[in-house]
């Protein structure tokens, strides 16, 4: 295959064609400037409101814990069952919400569009508009005149002045003091203020569980205020989501709480009814205290009717006894650790032992002899007397030991009867005690809510005045303008070339000659 000479060009005929052509590369350039000038200032300029939230509902704490512990979203999310990135895009859709973007463009008064003056807020010529309903947009001029304004539009003539209010066919509109002389505004009615607001807004996750909110917009007082009214309106909102959930559960949870106090309130008085009946207050302590007390009864009752029994016998004997030896009652244990008992045995053994001394020199008849011997009588005859009343004291005791003793015996035969009635009251009694505890705490939980209402949600970022608009860019125009008219210079400049190749260009053919 050959090539011709004809298709081929040299860098001779380039080189040419840039010189023949240079001035229609400047001459280009500087037109690409002058368009991109005249755009700079004839298209509509944008300022850019920009603002963040933290939009986390502060529930996510088990996924927070398992991914600090180095378990990855997924896994997380999988233990958990539930989706940090779906909570996220719910908080997501909820700030795109129209409902939630017609609130900020009826807060704004984005219904009225200001088209002159330009970049100047809705505000500056409106107070207030309020919509009669559903129209299609609606054109107003208003111009100065005297000491008010002449508003005309389509069927509307009518002069007003500031801070008074007109009846249109689209609702009532309230003038503003600061109006200029020379107006034009456009009424948009509530569907299509939250259309254009919307198509407008830019909400998308810049991070984590951040949310960024930026708006484009004709002004750069409104522009900043957008963003901020709509984290305050989605703020309000998830407190009032989180008020009507607590108020519901805190109403429940109160209505449970109250019925479980009644209940315990019966529970205790039963509980306190059934003891002071069956006089058991704790089954354990007192069925310990009922079985030392019946061992301890028996006991004594053992020893007393030991005693008793043995004193009757000794009675018996004495009063068999013809000689009537009743000293040997004096020899009787219990009335040995008695102190009558012993001071009458040591008045005996020494009125004995005079009595014997005084034989020895004198007869029985000798009144020192006689009148011991009586004594020695009289003391006898207080020994029988003394040990016939103690043998009673015995057998009254022996009796009321044995009548307590079966009455403990009752009632620790009577024990598990009690004891299962009495847990059972108990039981009831602990339980309701520990529910209502539990619900008095919940109660405490739902209370102290109200101050956390909203989550961790909570504006970081605040959208603020600027001074440049965001569109258009400067630099981009003016790179944008050079670049097409170089290129266009350029495609001028080797037009010749390219529809004659065999040709060159006049200059160069005048340099080869």
């Amino acid at each position: 295959m050959t090539t011709r000479d004809d298709d081929l060009l040299d860098l001779g005929q380039l080189f040419g064609a840039l010189r023949t052509g240079a001035l229609k590369i400047v001459l280009s350039t500087i037109v690409g400037l002058a368009v991109a000038g005249a755009l700079l200032l004839f298209l509509p300029k944008r300022w850019e409101g920009r603002s963040s939230v933290l939009v986390s509902s502060g529930e996510e704490m088990g996924s927070s814990l398992l991914q600090k512990a180095g378990v990855p979203d997924g896994i997380a999310t999988s233990i958990l069952g539930r989706s940090a990135a779906g909570q996220m895009e719910t908080e997501l859709e909820l700030l795109r919400s129209r409902r939630l973007i017609g609130e900020v463009a009826d807060s704004l008064q984005l219904g009225v569009r200001l088209k002159s003056p330009a970049r100047a807020p809705a505000s500056l010529v409106v107070a207030r508009f309020e919509a009669a309903g559903a129209f299609r947009r609606f054109d107003i001029e208003g111009a100065r005149s005297g000491t008010g304004w002449r508003l005309r539009g389509d069927g509307v003539d009518t002069t007003i002045t500031a801070g008074a209010t007109v009846r249109l066919p689209v609702g009532t509109l309230t003038l503003a003091a600061s109006a200029p002389e020379r107006f034009s505004i456009r009424l948009l009615d509530h569907e299509d203020a939250t259309t254009r607001l919307q198509k407008r807004f830019s909400i998308l996750r810049a991070g984590g569980e951040i949310a960024s909110v930026t708006i484009r917009w004709e002004d750069s007082l409104t522009a900043a205020a957008i963003p901020n009214v709509l984290v305050a309106r989605y703020l309000a909102l998830r407190r009032r989501v989180d008020r009507g959930d607590n108020a519901e559960r805190y109403a429940f949870v109160a209505a449970q709480a109250d019925s479980l106090e009644r209940q315990l309130k019966k529970a205790l008085e039963e509980l306190r009814a059934y003891q002071q009946r069956s006089g058991a207050m704790d089954p354990t302590v007192n069925g310990k205290l009922l079985l030392e007390t019946s061992v301890l009864l028996r006991q004594q009752l053992g020893a007393v009717t030991l005693e008793h029994e043995a004193l009757r016998a000794l009675l018996a004997r004495v009063g068999d006894d013809k000689q009537r030896d009743v000293r040997q009652l004096a020899a009787f244990p219990a009335f040995l650790r008695s102190t009558a008992v012993n001071d009458l045995l040591s008045q005996l053994v020494r009125l004995e032992s005079e009595r014997l001394t005084l034989l020895e020199t004198h007869t029985e008849r000798d009144p020192a002899v006689t009148g011991r011997a009586a004594a020695i009588h009289n003391i006898e005859a207080q020994l029988l007397p003394l040990a016939r009343t103690y043998g009673d004291a015995l057998a009254r005791n022996r009796g009321e030991l044995r009548t307590s003793a079966d009455s403990v015996d009752r009632l620790v035969a009577g024990l598990p009867v009690t004891g299962e009635k009495f847990y059972e009251l108990s039981r009831d009694v602990q339980r309701l005690n520990a529910m209502s505890l539990a619900l008095q705490s919940q109660r405490l939980q739902l209370r102290l809510a109200t101050i956390t209402e909203g989550g961790k949600a909570r504006q970081v970022d605040v959208a603020e005045l600027t001074k440049k608009p965001a569109w258009p860019a400067i630099w981009l125009l003016w790179t944008l303008g050079a670049v097409a008219g170089l290129m266009a210079g350029m495609a001028l400049a080797f037009a010749p070339l390219v529809s004659a190749p065999g040709k060159a260009p006049e200059g160069a053919r005048k340099s080869e000659a």
